[in-house]
């Protein structure tokens, strides 16, 4: 393990102990855990200060180590963290996530504090930029997890949006790394949301190991549509009628627009087996994403690829086939985890009305 590695192995352990504290309300303990977490970040991005060909490895430190710095309220730390970023070469993505973080490093004048009550003064820690710290995982080292899904002892919107955190950080690190074995089997897929169809995705297939089938090793999601274009589904302005607060999952405009259907929830699924299994080779098989034999769950990703992002199989995760997987226990959860545009998870259930909408329907898990 390098240097690189090693402090930032020690920025995710800290943030991840510190988003635990938080959760159980240990409000100064979480402050010094993310201040912990902010400092080795910081370290592990000065390591690739001035190696500008490191990219998006580089930018994506920098990003991470100063969102955790303005999570602590190191606005000035933060504004050099960014403007180095900036000075070298970063993504276009994440040079506009760059230049919305610096719009926050501004100092809140007095008035501006006395308006917010003592508690929140103490401790503000932005739980969307957490989310960033994870976007380095898979570029340098993959982390497991730990079992933190379905907290016990806790109501279950709070277990509920522990679970989104943690999925989105798994995510991240999965997208960060490399992966063979995903292929488009007919070579059909669409070119972009443009011409997305769920229809075209039925012949994908993950852990293809097959010689001269094996794809490219590429940036990809833990769903068959793989491909960051093919991801199309967003949150519409429409609400579920029993909970006013979760909103529609629809497709996004460039894709056709209007409410997700069954088959758009599908496509978009993670595959818990991609995220939780470590290698096996009885576990690397070829099979549709609509085929019975598949079932997302006895998949893993192939030999040598960093893998197991995630301890176990999340319970609030709904089985079958056709959605998160089924690992065999017989108790399927409330929500699919899917992946939406831009990378963004959602915790998606199926109303009576029979629309899909995302976030804490009042059942966990």
């Amino acid at each position: 393990m390098t240097l690189v590695q090693e402090y930032h192995q020690r920025a995710m352990d800290f943030a991840e102990k510190a988003e635990v504290a938080k959760i159980e309300g240990q409000f100064e303990q979480s402050k010094e855990l993310f201040r912990a977490a902010f400092e080795n970040e910081r370290k592990a991005a000065e390591f690739l200060k001035n190696d500008l060909e490191a990219e998006p490895s580089r930018s994506i430190l920098y990003r991470s180590a100063a969102s955790l710095a303005i999570d602590c309220q190191e606005f000035k730390q933060a504004e050099y963290l960014i403007t180095t970023a900036m000075s070298g070469k970063p993504p276009h993505e994440i040079a506009e996530e760059l230049k919305n973080l610096l719009a926050q490093t501004r100092v809140p004048t007095p008035s501006e504090k006395s308006a917010v009550p003592s508690v929140m003064r103490r401790f503000q820690p932005s739980l969307v930029d957490l989310l960033i710290v994870a976007a380095i995982v898979g570029v340098l080292a993959a982390v497991i997890i730990p079992g933190v899904l379905g907290l016990k002892g806790r109501g279950g919107k709070e277990a509920y949006e522990a679970d989104v955190k943690v999925i989105q950080l798994v995510v991240k690190g999965f997208f960060s790394d490399t992966h063979a074995g995903w292929m488009d089997t007919n070579n059909n897929d669409p070119s972009g949301p443009s011409a997305y169809n769920s229809t075209l995705f039925s012949d994908n297939v993950w852990g293809d190991s097959t010689p001269g089938n094996v794809t490219e090793a590429g940036h990809y999601y833990p769903t068959v549509i793989a491909k960051v274009g093919n991801h199309v589904l967003m949150l519409g302005n429409d609400t579920d009628p029993l909970n006013a607060k979760n909103r529609r999952i629809e497709l996004s405009a460039l894709a056709g627009g209007g409410a997700a259907q069954d088959p758009d929830i599908q496509a978009h699924a993670i595959w818990m087996g991609l995220i939780v299994n470590e290698y096996a080779p009885n576990l690397v098989r070829v099979g549709g994403f609509d085929s019975v034999s598949c079932k997302r769950w006895s998949v893993s990703l192939l030999e040598g690829e960093n893998s197991r992002y995630l301890n176990e199989f999340p319970k609030s995760a709904r089985y079958g086939s056709l959605y998160n997987g089924d690992p065999g226990t017989g108790k399927s959860g409330t929500y699919c985890w899917i992946v939406g545009e831009n990378g963004v998870v959602f915790g998606a259930y199926k109303a009576t009305n029979g629309y899909w909408y995302s976030g804490y329907d009042g059942v966990y898990p």
